[in-house]
């Protein structure tokens, strides 16, 4: 199973219903992408902390090299590993 917040939050949350309502579960589960772009690093901090405790160092990497193999940017239709991302400010 790819790595998103998408993918893992309600894998999660069918061990754990009752965050199912608690945010930033909540606002990943909506699917709002724009809802999800306005989550803070504590936010993304307590998703990363959530659905990947317990998961082993190998199985983690294993899933990260299927993503990167997988992943292409939406706008760009180009995978994730040829793109370069420039913040301003």
């Amino acid at each position: 199973m790819p790595w998103t917040p998408q993918v893992r939050v309600p894998a999660m949350l069918a061990k754990t219903p009752e965050l199912k309502n608690v945010e930033p579960f909540k606002t990943v589960l909506s699917g709002s992408r724009e809802a999800m772009d306005k989550l803070s690093m504590r936010d993304f901090e307590k998703i990363l902390a959530a659905t990947l405790t317990g998961m082993s160092v190998e199985d983690f990497d294993a899933e990260a090299k299927q993503w990167l193999e997988a992943a292409r940017d939406p706008r760009w239709k180009r995978p994730q590993t040829e793109l370069a991302i420039l913040h301003s400010g």
